[in-house]
């Protein structure tokens, strides 16, 4: 994806459309890059610094990159996502 040029304005309609998803973005590596993408309610879920020495399965699950935690973010994404589409859940989600 890429946001220069003749892409922005199709990027800028993406972003609107993308409100209504639960986005979070996957990165093994440095997670900054990504949080222009994942727009104001997303989540990015990556390394917060660099330095970390290990076998990879210990710095994925120090660092929170696992599916489980994945799961959990897009979990607490989507209920507020899910009573802005529909008003009668607002009551059921909060």
């Amino acid at each position: 994806m890429t946001d220069a040029g003749q892409h922005a304005t199709p990027l800028r309609t993406l972003a609107h459309a993308l409100r209504f998803l639960a986005i979070v973005a996957v990165e093994a590596g440095h997670r900054d890059g990504w949080y222009r993408y994942v727009g104001r309610d997303g989540e990015v879920i990556g390394l917060a610094d660099f330095g970390a020495s290990a076998p990879a399965a210990v710095l994925y699950e120090h660092f929170g990159i696992t599916a489980a935690h994945v799961a959990e973010a897009v979990l607490r994404l989507a209920r507020p996502l899910r009573a802005r589409q529909d008003p009668r859940r607002q009551a059921a989600v909060a």
